[in-house]
């Protein structure tokens, strides 16, 4: 098989992370001064923490020391991936950064959060009052904002549509390392389909081993089987 190596690393601490453990939603903010500190009204645009840089350059080494140069590099395109794979090259020498084969793809970006992701609480609060307690009482894996996607319904789409084209790509390779730089909610997802996960196990996972900002995961393909070995989960270095 020719894709051999996948390396999944979910982006350095992004401004918005910060705090977020505090937050009764994750697709909005506390308060007005939360908001403000974040200072950009796109996703994509939502840069690194000083923490989420050094994160990515502390990966950067591991994966060097680890894996040696990739045959293919993969973000999403948003800048905190972005910003991620530039810190993890910043690891390796001047001409493999210059040259590493990078692919950027929004079939990874993370779940797409919906009308009120830039909302304060209070907000959501006024325009949608029953969302803060159908989101609490509603499953990890089925529940959406307004305009959103679902865990469970990114699984089923794009994702394994990523993993196809990944196979593609990579199909002139043998035995291809391949790091994919991704979004908490997207490895996860991911991890599904190459594991095949059960309802329940996805559930569990989702709930319980949310990916930490700069977590590394590893799987092996295992030839003769033809499937995928989890080697490492969700390790931060």
């Amino acid at each position: 098989m020719p894709l051999q190596t996948l390396v999944l690393v979910r982006h350095g601490e992004s401004v918005r992370n910060i705090g977020e453990d505090s937050r009764r939603c994750s697709h909005c903010y506390s308060d007005e001064a939360d908001r403000q500190r974040v200072g950009v009204n796109s996703d994509q645009l939502i840069p690194l923490s000083e923490k989420g840089h050094q994160q990515a350059k502390k990966v950067g080494e591991i994966l060097r020391d680890h894996f040696g140069r990739f045959d293919l590099i993969v973000n999403s395109g948003y800048v905190r991936t972005r910003e991620t794979t530039d810190g993890i090259l910043s690891a390796y020498v001047p001409d493999y950064k210059r040259t590493a084969p990078i692919w950027e793809t929004s079939l990874i970006r993370e779940r797409e959060p919906g009308l009120i992701y830039f909302w304060t609480e209070a907000e959501v609060q006024k325009h949608f009052p029953w969302f803060l307690d159908y989101w609490k009482n509603t499953d990890v894996l089925d529940r959406l904002a307004p305009g959103g996607e679902s865990l469970l319904g990114m699984s089923t789409t794009r994702l394994p549509l990523f993993l196809r084209e990944l196979e593609d790509r990579t199909a002139n390779f043998y035995g291809a390392k391949v790091l994919i730089v991704a979004h908490s909610r997207a490895i996860q997802g991911l991890r599904s389909i190459l594991e095949g996960w059960s309802y329940e196990q996805f559930r569990d996972e989702a709930i319980n081993h949310y990916p930490p900002n700069g977590s590394v995961t590893v799987y092996a393909r295992e030839q003769l089987q033809d499937r995928w070995r989890l080697d490492v989960a969700n390790k931060v270095f």
